[in-house]
C-alpha cells in the first residue's frame, strides 16, 4: 500500500476517486424541498423492498435528496441493453464487428435508456409518496421540477461514475454503489446499539448475526476468488528454424460467473408489482402482503437462479471460445476440437452456474431470513450488499495492485 502512494500517479487516481465519494456521500443529504420527513420515516419504517433501494442510494431516498434514485437506473438500463443486445442479433452484430464504435453506439443508447427508466422510477415514487401524504406540494409545477431533479441526480451520477473509471481507481459506477452500501453501516450499527440499551436481552442476538455476517463474508470471499481452470494446450509449428508454440495455460470458469447482477435483475423484476401498486391503490394491500411473506423470499430465489443461468449464456459463450481456440492453435487435452470442445465447455459452464446460482440465491435469502427471525433487522444489509462491498473491494485492490505492478515494470524498463 505504500508502494502505491509513492506514485503521483497513483496519488492523482486515488483523490480523484475519494474526491467523487465526497461529492456523492454530500449530494445524499441535500434534501428536495415540500417534503414531510415524519410521514417519510414511517413508510421506510415498514420495511419492504423500499429499504433495500435505499441501501443502494446510500440512504438518500429515505432521505428523499437530490441522489434519491441513486445509481440504480443505470444498472438496470445496462442489464436490459446486455439482455437485449443477447435477444437481437443486429445488435449483437454491431458490438461485435463495429468494435469500440459499436461498444460506444451501444453505451450511448444505455445513457438514453438510463433517462427513461429514472423518468418511470420517479413518477412511481412520487405517486407512492403522494399517496402517503408525504408530499406537502402536490401541484403540477413542483412535482414536475422534482421529477426533473431526480433524473439530473442521476444522469449527474451516470456521468461521475464514468469519470472516476476513467480517471480514478476500480469501476466508478460500481464505487458508487459500494459507498452507498457503506454509509449506512454506521446507522444501522446505532440503531441496533440503542436497542440493546433499552433492551439487554437482544445483545446475544445481535452478537450471533454479527459472527453470522463475519462468516457469510468468508464465505462470500472464498467463493469470488473460486474457478474451475481448464487446461489448454497450444499445438507446436515451425517458423523458419525455430519452433513456435507449445505452451499450456488455463481457461478460467469462475463460481460467481455472473456476479451480482442476477440478484440486482431479480429485485428489479420484484419492484415491478411494486411500481404498479403505487399507480394502483387496489393492488397495494394484496402486494404488500406479498412482499412481507415468505414467498417473497421464494419467487426471489427462484427468479436469482433464473437470472443467474440466463446472464452466464449471454456473458460465457462456449461456442466462441471453442472456435477462437481452434483458430489460435489450442485444445484441450483428451478433447477433440471444434465441436467436442464447445460440449465440453457447456458442460463444465452448466455445473459451473448450478453451484453459482445456488450460492447466490442462498445469499440473497437467507440474511435476511436469518434477521427477522433474530429481531435484528435494523442491522440487517442483505446478502446483496456484502456480495457487492466484497466483489468491488476485490476487484479494486487488484486494479490498484494492477497500477503498481505497471509502475514497477516501466521503471525497470526505464532503466
Amino acid at each position: 500500500m505504500s508502494e502505491a502512494f509513492s506514485s503521483p500517479e497513483l496519488k492523482k487516481r486515488v483523490g480523484f476517486t475519494a474526491l467523487g465519494l465526497l461529492v456523492f456521500t454530500l449530494g445524499s443529504h441535500i434534501p428536495l424541498p415540500g417534503i414531510n420527513h415524519e410521514a417519510l420515516g414511517g413508510l421506510f419504517g415498514e420495511g419492504g423492498i423500499l429499504n433495500l433501494l435505499d441501501m443502494f442510494s446510500g440512504g438518500a431516498l429515505k432521505r428523499f435528496s437530490i441522489f434519491a434514485l441513486g445509481i440504480m437506473p443505470y444498472i438496470n438500463a445496462s442489464i436490459m441493453m446486455q439482455v437485449l443486445t443477447y435477444a437481437i442479433p443486429s445488435l449483437e452484430e454491431l458490438q461485435k464487428e463495429r468494435g469500440e464504435e459499436g461498444r460506444r453506439l451501444i453505451g450511448k443508447w444505455t445513457r438514453y435508456l438510463t433517462v427513461v427508466v429514472a423518468v418511470i422510477q420517479g413518477i412511481s415514487f412520487l405517486a407512492l409518496f403522494r399517496q402517503g401524504g408525504i408530499l406537502s406540494q402536490t401541484d403540477t409545477l413542483h412535482l414536475g421540477i422534482i421529477i426533473i431533479t431526480l433524473v439530473a441526480g442521476t444522469t449527474f451520477l451516470m456521468w461521475l461514475g464514468d469519470e472516476m473509471t476513467e480517471k480514478g481507481i476500480g469501476n466508478g459506477v460500481s464505487l458508487l454503489i459500494f459507498a452507498g452500501i457503506v454509509m449506512r453501516f454506521p446507522t444501522m450499527i446505532a440503531q441496533q446499539i440503542q436497542i440493546v440499551r433499552e433492551n439487554p436481552a437482544a445483545a446475544g442476538a445481535f452478537v450471533f448475526f454479527g459472527l453470522f455476517l463475519l462468516l457469510l463474508v468468508t464465505g462470500i470471499v472464498f467463493i469470488q476468488l473460486a474457478e474451475r481452470r481448464i487446461p489448454i494446450r497450444y499445438s507446436t509449428r515451425t517458423v523458419g528454424r525455430q519452433i513456435v508454440g507449445g505452451q499450456v495455460s488455463y481457461l478460467p470458469v469462475r463460481i460467481d460467473i455472473a456476479g451480482v447482477i442476477p440478484i440486482i435483475f431479480a429485485i428489479s423484476a420484484l419492484l415491478i408489482p411494486q411500481t404498479l401498486s403505487n399507480f394502483i391503490p387496489s393492488w397495494q394491500g394484496p402486494v404488500g402482503q406479498f412482499l412481507g411473506s415468505p414467498w417473497y423470499y421464494l419467487v426471489l430465489g427462484g427468479l436469482v437462479l433464473f437470472f443467474t443461468f440466463l446472464y452466464s449464456s449471454i456473458t460465457f459463450k462456449p461456442d466462441d471460445i471453442a472456435k477462437n481456440l481452434k483458430k489460435g492453435g489450442g485444445f484441450i487435452p483428451g478433447i477433440r476440437p471444434g465441436k467436442n470442445t464447445e460440449e465440453f465447455i457447456a458442460q463444465v459452464q452448466e455445473k459451473i452456474t448450478l453451484i453459482g446460482a445456488l450460492y447466490l440465491a442462498i445469499v440473497a435469502v437467507l440474511p435476511q431470513m436469518i434477521a427477522n427471525a433474530a429481531n435484528v433487522s435494523q442491522f440487517a444489509i442483505g446478502g446483496t450488499g456484502l456480495i457487492i462491498v466484497v466483489g468491488v473491494s476485490l476487484d479494486t485492490m487488484r486494479q490498484l495492485e494492477a497500477h503498481v505492478v505497471s509502475r514497477q515494470y516501466k521503471g525497470f524498463l526505464k532503466t
